[in-house]
């Protein structure tokens, strides 16, 4: 490798600052600052917005979930009154509990109540023809 000589190196520390000064620093740092500035507004903003929430929000929802859980906590002393738990809604039946009669079925007796708002008698599939069936339906309405 040969030595540079103090020319050259001058040459190439010249070639550098020329290209610096090409730079458009000033418009850079304006940019800069005007992303800036709008990044705080942004941030202003959005701590506005966090407080909105926080104070109109949050306690309409909280006063709601209290409703909620006030519902819920009737429906479940209700339901363990007339012995059920809503809990197991869909498990098998307590023990000791009766099945009801295939012609006291609950969709029967809705079946017959349109049969007599409409004026025809609901022929219904009949709830203990099939124990392997766990949905029955309104077959027609004549």
């Amino acid at each position: 490798m040969v030595p540079s000589t103090v020319s050259d190196i001058e040459a190439k520390l010249t070639n550098i600052v020329a290209k610096l000064d090409k730079l458009p620093l000033d418009a850079i740092g304006d940019d800069l600052r005007k992303a800036l500035a709008s990044l705080d507004q942004t941030l202003k903003d959005a701590g506005k917005a966090v407080n909105r929430i926080d104070t109109d929000v949050t306690p309409g929802l909280k006063t709601t979930l209290d409703d909620l859980r006030g519902t819920i906590g009737v429906v479940d002393r209700r339901a363990q009154k007339h012995g059920r738990d809503p809990r197991r809604q869909g498990r098998s039946r307590p023990a000791g509990a009766a099945r009801r009669p295939a012609g006291d079925h609950p969709r029967r007796a809705i079946a017959a109540r349109l049969g007599r708002l409409s004026g025809a008698s609901p022929r219904v599939a009949d709830p203990g023809q099939d124990r392997g069936v766990t949905e029955r339906r309104v077959t027609s309405v004549d």
